[in-house]
């Protein structure tokens, strides 16, 4: 092992011995010198990105323990990679949701241990999750979920259709900001009374944030479904006199109530929810899709389960059950968007939409808050929280955030000489 790389082995277990398991940093790059702006400040911007987790010229950290050893060889059947080492993050090897519900169907299996999804977006790592399973560490609020650590008032991303925050993670990255990035997620399936409406999901969501940050948040961005949630959020904090510094909507359209009555008809909410899962893993379910409206509910299940076995996204492990607790998050979700209704608010609002929806959506979104900003980007619904086009989007919404901040500083500065 080269001298830097041992180097990053051991700031890395130096950290994990101080810090909690989501301030430990997912890469570590070593620079002979750090960029700096004209004011002798780091210029964030002209740092190197980090990268994959494990670049090729990385040496493996074998398993210390045997629980380590255990979970190496659940990572590998399940991302399908060899070897990994103890120090590699499941979501940056190719892990996406729905391995993740693999992976943890395996470790309930195996290892006789039941773990929330969130377990694993907080302990990424081998080391990590093993620290937290033999240790039995208690885990935080089950729906905020840091996806970058930092300084400064967090940035919330608010979870779309499918409840889980995963698809923020590029975008956490691609910000480059030394603030922290929290995911708001939906509660589990097998939660009881969760909030079924947009509006109740708003007030649980601000509530949470509020316990766990001492302050509601003053920055919220959400692509898809999550944007009406977020508009909600917002809405309900200008109610009490709040006003966020950025409301950020991703290629979110208004509920089906307020969109023209020449749009095309619903699909039944399974084949929904198969074609937002291939547009998530870019996979072409169409055919799926289109033989799903023929079929009752009960056989729309096991044709679903059937294909995605069959395609290694889900493990012969994976009961129908696991399966059903993902769609009926995901049903949950889709019927509070099919019912709400939208109120205005003077909240600024600024809109990064897909190329060919950008014109649509100002206009759909124009009745119902100030337009500050709309950003078109060349790419597709789904492309946008994903690489290249990622870093468009994080451009722009960490213009806002920079911007917010200077505002906030100008205004202290200028009280102060009052």
């Amino acid at each position: 092992m080269s001298r830097s790389g041992e180097l990053a082995l051991q700031l890395r277990a130096f950290v994990e011995e101080r810090l909690p398991d989501y301030m430990v940093p997912s890469a570590i790059v070593r620079l002979d010198v750090l960029p700096l702006t004209a004011q002798g400040k780091v210029d964030l911007q002209a740092l190197p990105s980090p990268g994959p987790e494990r670049p090729a010229t990385r040496s493996i950290v074998p398993p210390r323990t045997v629980l380590e050893a255990q979970l190496a060889e659940l990572w590998e059947t399940v991302l399908g990679v060899k070897p990994i080492g103890i120090g590699d993050d499941f979501f940056a090897l190719g892990g996406h949701s729905l391995l993740a519900v693999r992976l943890l169907a395996l470790v309930r299996q195996r290892l006789r241990r039941r773990l929330p999804i969130a377990t694993l977006f907080r302990h990424r790592t081998i080391a990590q999750l093993a620290r937290a399973l033999s240790e039995e560490i208690a885990q935080p609020s089950p729906t905020l979920v840091e996806l970058q650590s930092g300084g400064g008032a967090p940035v919330f991303c608010v979870h779309p259709i499918g409840g889980n925050v995963l698809c923020y993670l590029a975008l956490a990255r691609a910000l480059q900001s030394t603030r922290t990035v929290v995911g708001v997620q939906a509660a589990a399936a097998d939660v009881s009374n969760p909030p079924r409406t947009i509006e109740a999901m708003a007030r649980a969501y601000l509530a949470e944030i509020e316990r766990t940050y001492a302050q509601p948040p003053s920055a919220l961005v959400a692509w898809s479904m999550g944007g009406l949630i977020a508009f909600e959020m917002a809405r309900q904090l200008r109610e009490d006199g709040v006003s966020l510094t950025t409301l950020a909507l991703i290629d979110t359209y208004p509920p089906r109530a307020h969109l023209p009555a020449t749009t095309a008809p619903e699909l039944p909410v399974l084949a929904r929810f198969a074609a937002d899962l291939a547009g998530q893993l870019g996979k072409d379910l169409q055919p799926l899709r289109e033989h799903f409206v023929s079929l009752a509910p009960a056989e729309q299940e096991a044709l679903l389960l059937q294909v995605l076995q069959a395609d290694g996204v889900l493990g012969p492990e994976t009961s129908s059950d696991e399966l059903r607790a993902i769609v009926d998050v995901f049903v949950r979700n889709a019927r509070a968007a099919e019912a709400y209704r939208l109120v205005a608010t003077d909240q600024p609002l600024v809109l990064i939409a897909a190329e060919t929806a950008a014109d649509r959506l100002k206009a759909l979104w124009a009745p119902w808050a100030p337009i500050e900003a709309v950003y078109p980007i060349a790419a597709d619904h789904y492309g946008l929280l994903q690489a290249p086009q990622v870093e468009a989007v994080a451009r722009h919404v960490a213009s806002h955030l920079d911007f917010s901040e200077w505002r906030a500083i100008t205004a202290r500065v200028h009280s102060a000489h009052r």
